[in-house]
């Protein structure tokens, strides 16, 4: 209550200011601050949206007047040719701004979203017949090491400019850690990949690990789609509908953990009721003669892992309930009790309260949607601020520049200390 008070004071204080005013109090260290500690009534005050809205296509956040859209198409264009024609260079040449980021970095995205569909529809053919990786799969290395080089490249630009509000929610932020573990899903397909036909010669090997690499790849494509939705984040009308999308998976997320205990539970009961079937049969079989009959268990529940397969498709109305019978009497009432329990449990209570929290959900963000949307934005120029401007896989191509101008800038910084410290060391003899 008492930070929901102080952020009300300062929209009141923001409101009552004329515009003059605000241009000195609104910054980006600030903006950066209400967004890591999630103050979206801040963000979303006309004040804080005004300076948002001057920020995303002028150069630098600094100008008190919008840009004509001609003038920030004209810009988009030549900043899109000369990043094309100089890529070594851009980053020097081309005066960047987060529209221009956002384009960039868009095009890079979707670029290698049509890469991957491309390798899941052509690229597994020729894994048949082929020595070596595949063209597309060394494309598909350069754009992953290339957006790599710019995670690495945006958190040491951070840290060089002494913007630590900013840097840490960078590095600890869902989305970076999101980023780095899909990174991280295709680090290990091309570790596979690699391993398949650079490092062993037997061909059971290789049919192993190349094998085993198309899976990781079928989890890095569908991570990688999931992630390009958070171009949608800008847009008026489907940034909510992502944010309540974000929110609804959270849910889903918590749900399941209480219907995994649920379902463990009556997994492990179901087992241990079969189980003592099956050892009453067996010990009637032992004691009976050659020619009396012999009582055999149903094949239904032979173990933890058959009864978890069944209890789930139960759900679904997907298996037969004679699976769930046991040969002798008590052993079967009670598992067809406990199967009784799990449905009403599971079908009745709990997924009727998952559609009770997704609605809830759902509600809380469309009655806010212009707040998160507002919110949302502010996170996307914020973060644009601060992206490389070169798309990738040509980040690749600037990257020796800007490790030459990092190491002058660092020289330089050096050399101005020791002649401080030399005239310092003058002064006090």
């Amino acid at each position: 209550e008492l930070a929901q008070g102080a952020e009300s004071l300062a929209v009141d204080l923001l409101s009552g200011c004329q515009s003059k005013t605000v241009r000195y109090i609104v910054d980006d260290d600030l903006i950066d601050y209400a967004i890591a500690k999630r103050q979206k009534q801040f963000i979303a005050s006309p004040a804080v949206q005004e300076y948002i809205g001057r920020a995303w296509h002028s150069i630098g956040s600094h100008e008190t007047e919008r840009r004509s859209k001609r003038t920030v198409v004209a810009s988009v264009v030549i900043g899109m040719i000369v990043m094309l024609l100089f890529p070594f260079a851009a980053n020097r040449i081309v005066p960047t701004f987060p529209l221009l980021s956002f384009i960039a970095n868009a095009i890079s995205m979707i670029v290698f979203l049509v890469l991957l569909v491309v390798g899941v529809v052509v690229n597994g053919e020729q894994h048949f017949d082929a020595s070596a990786p595949t063209l597309l799969d060394w494309i598909l290395f350069v754009f992953c090491v290339g957006f790599v080089v710019r995670k690495v490249t945006k958190g040491v630009q951070l840290l060089s400019r002494k913007n630590h509000v900013a840097a840490s929610h960078y590095l600890v932020r869902k989305q970076t850690i999101a980023d780095a573990v899909l990174l991280f899903v295709f680090a290990v397909y091309f570790g596979l990949l690699f391993a398949a036909y650079y490092g062993t010669s037997s061909s059971s090997t290789r049919e192993t690990l190349v094998r085993a690499s198309f899976h990781v790849y079928g989890v890095a494509v569908l991570g990688w789609c999931i992630s390009s939705l958070n171009l949608l984040q800008f847009h008026s009308r489907l940034g909510p509908i992502q944010v309540s999308f974000i929110s609804i998976t959270r849910v889903t997320l918590m749900f399941l953990v209480i219907l995994c205990a649920f379902w463990a539970g009556f997994a492990l009961s179901i087992t241990s009721v079969h189980t003592a079937s099956v050892f009453v049969t067996t010990t009637r079989n032992a004691t009976r003669s050659d020619d009396a009959s012999v009582e055999t268990a149903r094949d239904g529940i032979k173990g933890v892992w058959v009864s978890l397969r069944s209890l789930f498709w139960a759900l679904f109305g997907m298996i037969e309930v004679e699976s769930f019978e046991s040969p002798t009497g008590p052993e079967n009432v009670v598992g067809m009790l406990l199967l009784a329990v799990w449905l009403v449990v599971s079908v009745i209570v709990l997924l009727n309260m998952l559609i009770a929290l997704i609605n809830n959900s759902f509600q809380r963000v469309e009655d806010n949607a212009d707040l998160e949307w507002k919110f949302s934005r502010a996170k996307v120029v914020r973060d644009m601020a601060s992206h490389p401007v070169v798309p990738v896989p040509l980040n690749l191509v600037s990257l020796p520049v800007e490790i030459v101008f990092f190491a002058l800038n660092a020289n330089q910084k050096k050399a101005s200390t020791i002649q401080y410290i030399v005239f310092a060391s003058s002064i006090l003899s």
